[in-house]
């Protein structure tokens, strides 16, 4: 876990990254999503544990590779962040840092050139009681069969 030092130290980090790839999406800025991902960057420093999962080595080029290089490090993350929440503890997997300041962490950290970090999670005892699931849309917008049936809301 991270001390209060170095905590602060990734949040100025993450914060300047986040800012600089945020410039390419402002026409998300009014959304929930977004202002939520704002908050978070902005009180990062104020986050009581900050995770970094890591994988050994450094991606592959090939996207066939990719997919079997990042292949268990999601799910385990997932998990992760689930077992985090029976215990009544929030979680938000973010990775900001990593469009061109992975290498920033890794020095803070002592994190070797050959392991590769896979995002930054907060983690914080939730302030809500209950969790109820995320508005989503319906399945048959975003899943076809057989062939690509496009969204506006990927793109």
């Amino acid at each position: 876990m991270l001390g209060p030092e170095l905590r602060a130290e990734v949040a100025v980090i993450t914060r300047k990254a986040a800012h600089e790839v945020w410039q390419h999406y402002a026409h998300l800025a009014d959304t929930g999503m977004f202002a939520s991902a704002r908050h978070l960057v902005d009180h990062l420093d104020r986050v009581p544990a900050l995770v970094l999962p890591c994988m050994p080595g450094r991606p592959p080029a090939s996207a066939a590779e990719q997919s079997s290089y990042y292949g268990s490090i999601y799910p385990a993350t997932w998990s992760f962040q689930l077992a985090l929440r029976t215990r009544g503890l929030a979680s938000s997997l973010c990775s900001h840092h990593l469009a061109g300041h992975e290498p920033d962490v890794a020095r803070l950290r002592g994190i070797p050139a050959d392991v590769t970090q896979v995002g930054l999670i907060a983690v914080a005892h939730s302030t809500q009681r209950e969790f109820s699931p995320a508005a989503r849309p319906p399945v048959g917008e975003i899943l076809s069969f057989d062939a690509w049936a496009g969204s506006a809301s990927l793109g």
